[in-house]
């Protein structure tokens, strides 16, 4: 329930009108809330793939982006950016399985 509050509330929903839009709590539970759908699809294994932890990244608010190498980047400065946005990830998702493992 704690990551569809967090994956939620980065919805254009829930940031209306400068984020005044707060679901009542007891409507919430009550409509199974935590079941909707945040446009952010995340597989059960998404530690094991580029794909799963972008998708983890996006929902946690942290979009993976080339950008800030600039223009010109060697394969050794992306894959070390790479490894640097997985960390990230891995450790805001918080214990897990994918926290069991190493993390470089």
């Amino acid at each position: 329930m704690l990551a569809a509050i967090d994956a939620q509330s980065r919805t254009p929903k829930w940031r209306k009108d400068g984020g005044q839009f707060v679901p009542e709590l007891a409507t919430w539970l009550r409509n199974r809330c935590w079941l909707d759908d945040t446009g952010t699809h995340v597989a059960v294994d998404w530690w094991n793939s580029i794909d799963g932890v972008k998708a983890m990244g996006e929902r946690l608010g942290m979009v993976f982006s080339l950008a800030a190498l600039g223009n010109a980047y060697t394969d050794d400065e992306q894959n070390a950016h790479w490894r640097r946005y997985r960390t990230g990830v891995l450790l805001a998702a918080g214990a897990g399985p994918w926290s069991e493992r190493r993390i470089a």
